[in-house]
C-alpha cells in the first residue's frame, strides 16, 4: 500500500471516461482520491463519497499541481485528447507531453515517490505514425528520464478501450443510426479491444505491487478484431441493416 504518511491518490483526468471507472476501483481498495476538474458543476456526481474529494484547478499551472500533491502518496496521470484544434501536433504536445513533465517536477518538488501513466499502445517518441502516439512517447520519456531514483513509475500502453460511454463504439453506433451505407476508411486496421474495467484494475493493482515498479504494460483484450469486424459487431448489436463499404 502506500507510504504511512498518506493514503491519498492525485488522479489526473479522473472526470474522463476511464478515470470514472478509476475512482471507485481505487476507493474500493481503501485509497482516498484528490480529482482536479474544470468544471466542479458538471461533475458533482462523483463526489457523493467520502472518500473523494472533487476540486476546481487548472493541472497545467505547475503551483496548482503542486497543491494538489500535497499529502498525497501517488499520482495517476491519464489525461489525454483523441484530436486536437489544429493539426501540427501543438494540442497533443500541450497535452500529453508537456503536461506530463510537469507532473514529473511536481512529484519531485512534493516527495511524491510513486507514479501511474496512461500511455497507448505503439508510443513512440521518434517512430510514432502520428502526432498523438509521438507526444505519448514523449510523454514517457520525460518520465524515464525524470524519475531518477525518487519516484517509482508504472506505464500502462492500452490498446483500443470500450465500455459504457466509450469514444470508439458509441461514434459508430451514432454513425449507423444516421446513414443507410456507411463508409469505412482503414477497414483492415488492426486491434484487440480491452474492456474499461479490465484497465481500471490494472492501474488499481498496480499502486499496491512493487513488482510493477519501472515496468511498462501492455494492455490488450483476447480477441484481435478488424475495424471492420468492430463495426459489424456494432451494427449487429442495434439490429440494423446498413451497408459498410
Amino acid at each position: 500500500m502506500l507510504p504511512a504518511r498518506s493514503h491519498r491518490v492525485l488522479l489526473l483526468g479522473g472526470t474522463g471516461f476511464v478515470g470514472r471507472r478509476l475512482v471507485w476501483h481505487l476507493a474500493r481498495d481503501g485509497y482516498g482520491v484528490r480529482i482536479p476538474t474544470r468544471s466542479y458543476a458538471r461533475n458533482r456526481d462523483l463526489s457523493v463519497s467520502p472518500d473523494i474529494e472533487l476540486l476546481e484547478a487548472d493541472v497545467h499551472d505547475a503551483t496548482a499541481l503542486e497543491s494538489l500533491l500535497a499529502d498525497c502518496g501517488a499520482a495517476v496521470n491519464l489525461v489525454g485528447i483523441l484530436n486536437e484544434r489544429g493539426h501540427d501536433g501543438s494540442g497533443f504536445e500541450r497535452v500529453h507531453a508537456e503536461l506530463t513533465a510537469k507532473l514529473v517536477s511536481a512529484c519531485r518538488r512534493t516527495g511524491v515517490r510513486r507514479l501511474l501513466q496512461m500511455s497507448a499502445l505503439k508510443a513512440d517518441a521518434e517512430r510514432g505514425p502520428s502526432h498523438y502516439l509521438r507526444s505519448k512517447g514523449r510523454a514517457e520519456r520525460h518520465i524515464e528520464e525524470g524519475a531518477g531514483d525518487e519516484i517509482s513509475y508504472t506505464i500502462f500502453r492500452p490498446s483500443v478501450i470500450f465500455g459504457p460511454n466509450d469514444s470508439l463504439l458509441n461514434r459508430f453506433a451514432s454513425l449507423l443510426r444516421l446513414f443507410p451505407v456507411l463508409p469505412l476508411a482503414a477497414a483492415d486496421a488492426r486491434f484487440a479491444p480491452v474492456f474499461v474495467d479490465d484497465v481500471a484494475e490494472a492501474f488499481a493493482l498496480a499502486l499496491s505491487k512493487p513488482s510493477a515498479h519501472g515496468k511498462t504494460y501492455e494492455l490488450c483484450g483476447p480477441e484481435i478484431l478488424s475495424l471492420e469486424e468492430i463495426v459489424r459487431f456494432v451494427r449487429g448489436q442495434l439490429g440494423l441493416r446498413r451497408a459498410i463499404v
